[in-house]
């Protein structure tokens, strides 16, 4: 199903402005990425028993990747997922697979964090939450008068703001509403 929808994406024309109803030509290519990770998950012990030398694996994939990258800038290829506008798509998919693999062979390499399991285990709610919250602290901010001006670094402290914000409300809907995700109220 996953292949038949990256076919399929590929197949609908440039929609430009207004996009495909519900973005349906993104949720097609979504669907290969998303089969592409239920395989992995299922068969993770069996790939990972693959690679001998995750260091070694690391630093293959990264010349890769980084020529990959050199490749594309080079001849200019557009590699746009919203609107879909990728002129290579062999290209596209060699790109998101050897990184998605390098991410992966790098955060398993990475120590237990704390906060971030937190985070990964609450994904949904972040997920759910995503638009509001930074929407609304950037209206709050720019009236308060700190609209962004063009230093990234701006956009540190406005990410910690969104991020406790929205860690808040995520643990108040777990907490309280917890059917919204599917699961059962905790018992006190």
């Amino acid at each position: 199903m996953g292949t038949i929808g990256l076919i399929a994406s590929t197949l609908m024309p440039y929609a430009g402005n207004p996009p495909f109803p519900w973005q349906a030509d993104n949720a097609l290519q979504a669907m290969f990425y998303l089969s592409i990770g239920y395989a992995y998950h299922k068969h993770e012990e069996a790939i990972d028993g693959y690679t001998s030398s995750p260091p070694l694996a690391i630093g293959l994939l990264s010349v890769l990747f980084v020529g990959i990258k050199a490749w594309e800038m080079y001849y200019d290829v557009s590699m746009t997922e919203w609107y879909i506008n990728i002129d290579c798509y062999p290209m596209f998919l060699l790109d998101t697979v050897c990184g998605a693999a390098l991410l992966i062979l790098i955060c398993k390499r990475l120590p237990r964090m704390r906060l971030m399991e937190w985070t990964g285990i609450r994904s949904l709610g972040f997920y759910f939450l995503c638009g509001g919250v930074p929407l609304t602290v950037s209206m709050a901010l720019q009236r308060l008068g700190f609209a962004y001006n063009g230093c990234y670094l701006t956009v540190l402290p406005v990410f910690i703001i969104i991020y406790i914000l929205t860690a808040i409300l995520v643990w108040a809907l777990y907490k309280y509403v917890p059917f919204v995700f599917g699961k059962r109220r905790i018992k006190s």
